[in-house]
């Protein structure tokens, strides 16, 4: 199907199989393969996750997610408030901060298999990495509101 004829959530989806792809291919790979874990798996059990997302997010506001200038329009005219992808980006990282963080402080069971101990130290170090990487995309998604404004700002100058 020719770009400009996806839905938007059909953009989305195929942007983020061009990040997981992208990211499968840079240096974050090289450390996912020291983990012995097939990563192309994960990445279509995260574009499944994706898509069932976006279709759960379609039923539940009985559209899709909004992209364009004029799609943000029509859901507030419509809904009477405006969305901001950004921020509900945002909320969602903040929960996911706090479930992960959540399970990393829930203490280890010790057992005198030291195998046992050392997967869960390892499991522990993941929930680690995953909130360390919550918390920069928290900072970047701060820093593009940042810009965003600053160019909308700039914008608005050019038109008066």
């Amino acid at each position: 199907m020719p770009k400009d004829k996806l839905t938007n959530n059909q953009k989305i989806l195929q942007n983020a199989k061009a990040w997981l792809e992208y990211a499968n291919s840079t240096r974050f790979s090289k450390l996912i393969d020291k983990c012995q874990i097939h990563v192309e798996e994960y990445i279509r059990w995260i574009v499944i996750l994706i898509k069932k997302r976006l279709e759960v997010g379609a039923i539940t506001y009985g559209e899709e997610v909004p992209i364009s200038d004029e799609d943000l329009l029509l859901w507030a005219k419509s809904h009477g408030k405006s969305r901001d992808n950004i921020d509900e980006a945002m909320e969602e990282e903040a929960d996911a901060i706090v479930y992960l963080g959540a399970e990393y402080i829930k203490p280890l069971s010790k057992y005198e298999d030291s195998r046992i101990n050392t997967l869960g130290n390892e499991y522990k170090q993941e929930i680690q990495r995953a909130l360390v990487h919550l918390s920069y995309s928290m900072i970047y998604l701060l820093i593009a509101k940042d810009k965003r404004a600053t160019y909308v700002n700039e914008m608005k100058k050019r038109r008066l």
